[in-house]
């Protein structure tokens, strides 16, 4: 799950309130009943997305490049929030690239020699910077800069 949409079901578990999903489906134009399955259910990812949607192969990797970056931005929020790591100082107030930059070195850490992972991993980061903004603009998912203007509308 993206991290806006996991901060929305944080949010809208902690009220015990299901009043903000008719709202929020409205602001997204998505159907009440999917948003609230995806808000309240704990089906497994790669499971919703073979049997529920019909994709290519091609597309379902590129929503799974999706979802690992995004599962490492929910880390690396998570390690900033701790007082005594140093991921502040390594990334400053980045998220993307850094999430972008662990996804591919963890696709990479197999490669032994260092010219060949680091000539993979640049060409690799592009790559999937460029999949994360098109599975976002193709299923109009919400980024981290959109996720403000969100809270506000829901409010």
């Amino acid at each position: 799950m993206s991290y806006a949409g996991n901060f929305i079901k944080r949010r809208s578990l902690n009220k015990q309130s299901r009043k903000e999903i008719p709202r929020l489906a409205r602001i997204l134009n998505l159907d009440v009943s999917r948003l609230e399955h995806f808000v309240y259910s704990s089906k497994k990812t790669e499971k919703l997305l073979n049997q529920q949607l019909k994709l290519s192969s091609e597309d379902k990797d590129k929503i799974l490049i999706y979802l690992a970056i995004e599962k490492e931005i929910s880390t690396i929020i998570l390690e900033r929030r701790e007082k005594d790591s140093l991921i502040f100082e390594d990334y400053g107030r980045k998220l993307l690239d850094p999430a972008i930059e662990r996804v591919v070195g963890n696709y990479l850490s197999k490669i032994e020699d260092d010219f060949i992972f680091e000539t993979n991993l640049e060409e690799l980061k592009r790559k999937y910077q460029r999949i994360y903004y098109e599975v976002v603009y193709r299923y109009k998912l919400p980024t981290l800069r959109i996720l403000p203007f969100l809270l506000r509308l829901i409010s």
